[in-house]
């Protein structure tokens, strides 16, 4: 007989199965991504379909299958974050980082994306925090989960940055070098880019005085160098 276990959950996409069930992809915090199938969780009286919503966290308890389909065998909802669901930018911003999580990373992963995307969910459900502040913080986490960190100390010649001279980004070298162009990145921005690789809460880039600017300014850079790295 297999082993049931326990760990706790994300779930990142679901479909219907049958007349009554669902196969859902769970991110676990533990085991990586599995896929279980959820007997009888479309009936009206399912015990188990309020602890598996999308933009929550439960405690599961599941088990492997024969096959690549295992089955889910209990589940208490730790968390649902509603106020994501009072605005459809945040609902849409949710849903793109869980199809993201799923399609660009294996099943075997480390538990530290299910930290990314449950501080994730989190900082959506902070209407405080800006949504631009939130995915730009995701992408630079799932950056370097993917090996893939800009060097943002020196320039492309291993020189140190000197705050007093304008910069500009090579996707190709993941490194900064000297510009003299007029629309290029300052001190401050090379800071706040540091910050968004290093800081594990959004809330600490919106509270950088003049963050919406920041974010702003060095917004291209993380998304480029994500389409670039990810998006293959």
């Amino acid at each position: 007989m297999r082993e049931d276990l326990k760990t706790r959950a994300i779930i990142l996409s679901r479909i219907n199965y049958g007349e009554s069930d669902r196969i859902m992809t769970i991110l676990t915090e533990d085991y990586g991504k599995v896929r279980l199938i959820v007997k009888g969780v479309r009936k009206q009286k399912s015990k188990l379909a309020s602890s598996v919503e999308l933009f929550s966290v439960s405690n599961i308890v599941f088990r492997y299958g024969k096959n690549d389909i295992g089955r889910l065998i209990n589940a208490n909802l730790e968390v649902f974050y509603d106020n994501i669901l009072n605005n459809i930018d945040r609902v849409t911003m949710g849903y793109d980082l869980l199809k993201l999580l799923n399609k660009y990373t294996e099943d075997k992963i480390d538990d530290e994306y299910f930290l990314l995307m449950s501080t994730a969910l989190r900082s959506l459900n902070n209407d405080q925090i800006s949504l631009k502040i939130i995915i730009g913080w995701f992408y630079s986490k799932f950056l370097i989960l993917s090996g893939q960190q800009p060097n943002l100390s020196t320039t492309k010649e291993g020189l140190k940055l000197d705050p007093d001279l304008k910069y500009d980004f090579s996707f190709d070298d993941l490194r900064f070098f000297v510009s003299h162009k007029s629309d290029t990145l300052s001190a401050n921005h090379v800071k706040y880019l540091r910050l968004l690789f290093s800081v594990n809460d959004p809330m600490i880039l919106q509270k950088v005085q003049g963050a919406d600017e920041l974010i702003s300014k060095v917004f291209f850079v993380i998304e480029t160098m994500f389409s670039e790295y990810i998006r293959v």
